[in-house]
Formats: structure tokens, C-alpha cells, sequence
């Protein structure tokens, strides 16, 4: 089942939103407004604030793109784009499991003209340059959005994001604090929706 799930107090009209098309099966939506936006500025405590009540939408039966995705591959050779100035930031963290898990970040990055992040944990692990790096200890960012891909949301990462920022979170842990502080965010396996999504971008036509 896919159910997507919505805050019942004020949520912006103008949310962004995970493209219907690309939901796959058996995974489970979810929306969310950030509590405050100083929630994660520089400095900001912890984000405990309790959730708002949710409201659950049966989503089923949704178009979903079919592909395979070769996770093997290799980045483009083409320079990738700085995240200095970035309006799109696509961003993994120790959710990602492993390095051969990043390239398919670099693709969704350069066909929505943005640029690839990575928290500590990932970049101690040697899955990207520390230029990548997002947080207290990294560069500090204020894409439009900000697409947080197996990223918890510890204070020392959303610390390098600047509050006006709209977070999109995709994570398996839906207890994960990114989701306090995420406008959208699905509760899937990233190996699962992000071929999807790769698929709905370069074939538009077919979602």
C-alpha cells in the first residue's frame, strides 16, 4: 500500500511535493512542515519538537515507472557542479550504504541542474570528498531544495542548511528526525524509489 500522509494544522499551499509518478508500490509517503525554521539554523538545539498529527491518504494505484538501474556506474566525466550557488542539492548520507550507492546521485543531480551533498558520516566513509560535505563541520547551503537521501538529520548537519531552505527527505526509518524539519518525505528504500525517479526524469512522457 501507499499511503501518504499530511499534517492536519496549516500546511503550506505551496508544499513541494514527491512526484506522484514516481512513488513505487509498497512504500509509505509522508508530508511534513518543519515545526519552526529555526529548527535546523546554525546553532539550533536538537530537533524533539513533537510531530503534528497526521492525516494517512491511501495512494494506491498510482502510475509507477519500471527501471533498472546499474548501480556500479560511474559518474559522468563531465565537471560536476559546485554546491556553492546550487538552487538543487541531492544529498546522501550513511543511509546509502556503501560507495557504488552514490553515481546514481550525481545523474538525478545533473538532470535537475543541482548539485551532490553528503553528510559526515558519508564522507568519513569516503563516499564523497569532504567538498561535498553539508553541516557545522562542512559547507553551509541555501538551495531551494534540498533532496535528503538516507540522511537522519542529527542538528550538525541541518546546521548547514539555511532555514528557507525546503527539505525533501527519502529514508527506510520513519522516526528519523529529518522528517521534523522535511516540507515532503517518503518512507521508502532509496534503492527502490530513486530508479524511479532517475526513470520519470529522463522519460517524462512515460510517468
Amino acid at each position: 500500500m501507499i499511503a501518504a500522509v499530511r499534517p492536519q494544522a496549516d500546511p503550506p499551499p505551496e508544499a513541494t511535493r514527491a512526484p506522484e509518478a514516481v512513488l513505487p508500490q509498497d512504500v509509505h509517503a509522508t508530508e511534513a512542515v518543519r515545526a519552526t525554521e529555526a529548527a535546523h539554523a546554525p546553532g539550533a538545539a536538537p530537533a524533539t519538537a513533537r510531530r503534528r498529527p497526521m492525516v494517512a491518504h491511501d495512494l494506491d494505484g498510482l502510475p509507477v515507472p519500471r527501471a533498472a538501474y546499474p548501480l556500479t556506474r560511474l559518474p559522468r566525466n563531465e565537471p560536476h557542479a559546485s554546491l556553492d550557488g546550487a538552487r538543487i542539492v541531492v544529498s546522501g548520507g550513511r543511509g546509502m550504504g556503501d560507495l557504488a550507492a552514490f553515481p546514481i546521485l550525481y545523474d538525478i543531480a545533473a538532470r535537475l541542474g543541482g548539485a551532490v551533498g553528503a553528510s559526515l558520516p558519508a564522507v568519513d566513509a569516503g563516499w564523497a570528498p569532504v567538498t561535498r560535505q553539508v553541516g557545522i563541520s562542512g559547507k553551509y547551503v541555501s538551495p531551494d531544495i534540498y533532496l535528503a537521501i538516507g540522511i537522519s538529520g542529527t542538528p550538525q548537519h541541518l546546521a548547514g542548511i539555511d532555514p528557507h531552505t525546503r527539505i525533501v527527505a527519502i529514508n527506510n526509518d520513519e522516526q528519523a528526525n529529518i522528517f521534523n524539519v522535511a516540507e515532503a518525505g517518503v518512507v521508502a528504500e532509496w534503492q527502490v524509489l530513486l530508479p524511479a525517479l532517475l526513470n520519470a526524469l529522463d522519460h517524462p512522457g512515460d510517468a
